[in-house]
């Protein structure tokens, strides 16, 4: 099974360097982040994602991997509402 599409929701300090990593690492694949809008535009100037997306709903669908890497006490409602 090849991984085309990622998805980070969350692309701060853990997020972001996941996101560099990948590209870094020469994943082929599109990397989607998920987060506010001032935190995605850092992120794409960074490179460390392809698309912005600030829905999470939206976000995930057609990934093969979603990283949940947001603070720990958002997790649970984050994955109520996907």
């Amino acid at each position: 099974m090849s991984i085309r599409q990622i998805t980070i929701i969350g692309n701060g300090l853990i997020g972001g360097s996941l996101g560099l990593a990948l590209k870094q690492r020469k994943f082929s694949g599109r990397i989607i982040g998920c987060d506010r809008a001032p935190v995605l535009e850092r992120a794409h100037e960074k490179g460390a994602i392809d698309t912005a997306i600030t829905n999470p709903a939206d976000a995930v669908q057609g990934s093969s991997v979603v990283v949940l890497a947001t603070p720990v006490v958002a997790i649970i409602d984050l994955i109520e509402r996907l």
